[in-house]
């Protein structure tokens, strides 16, 4: 005979299912993919499970989000550590791309960035990508001391850099977007790394804020 599973467990079994379905669903089809109906066909749940555990749809949204760009930066934290093999910029640039980037295909590189720009026309998921951002700056800064690289630009500017290629590529069609963006790293970063070698160059983040 098969002992029934608690209540409150059960309750909290399918929370999470409907919480990692609706991971699921936006980390393969976007934010705009994001509906009670595809959550609970994603979970094996009845629609109506969606609005009892989660009486706000945007509840379910932000554990949703919060599991997807928790996922995101541990991919880009291990991606990053593995290319941290040296010090140089060429290191620097490849651990940045790891970091950042999403790996396999071009084609996850483009879908990335269509989840990111739909993200933004959402509150819930627009603030989930502001808290990242200064996680992934603290990340960029840790690449750039462990790989002895130094530059006057700021984290959050390379990110912007990277992003910037990044849209540029897969909006133009580039079959390579990952070289194009490698590409703009390694040339920003080793003009700056080398102007380190006749003068000290201060990041920007390093700079000691000035009082009136």
């Amino acid at each position: 005979m098969t002992a029934r599973v608690p209540r409150q467990q059960r309750a909290e079994l399918r929370r999470d299912a409907l919480v990692a379905a609706a991971s699921k669903v936006i980390g393969r089809s976007g934010p705009s993919a994001f509906t009670a109906r595809a959550v609970a066909t994603a979970a094996g749940l009845p629609l109506a499970a969606v609005s009892y555990y989660f009486p706000s749809l945007d509840d379910l949204l932000s554990a949703a989000i919060g599991e997807v760009v928790g996922g995101w930066l541990a991919d880009g934290e291990k991606g990053a550590k593995a290319a941290m093999s040296a010090e140089g910029v060429e290191p620097a640039v490849l651990a940045i791309t790891a970091a950042l980037l999403p790996g396999g295909s071009p084609e996850a590189i483009r879908l990335r960035y269509e989840h990111l720009l739909a993200a933004g026309t959402n509150p819930v998921t627009a603030a989930a990508l502001a808290e990242l951002r200064p996680r992934l700056a603290s990340l960029i800064r840790e690449i750039l001391t462990g790989t002895g690289v130094r530059s006057a630009i700021s984290a959050d500017a390379i990110i912007s850099l990277v992003d910037g290629a990044a849209i540029g590529a897969t909006s133009e069609g580039d079959r390579t977007p990952r070289s194009r963006i490698e590409a703009a790293l390694r040339e920003v970063l080793g003009r700056e790394h080398q102007g380190s070698d006749d003068q000290p160059i201060q990041s920007a983040n390093d700079r000691p804020e000035i009082r009136s």
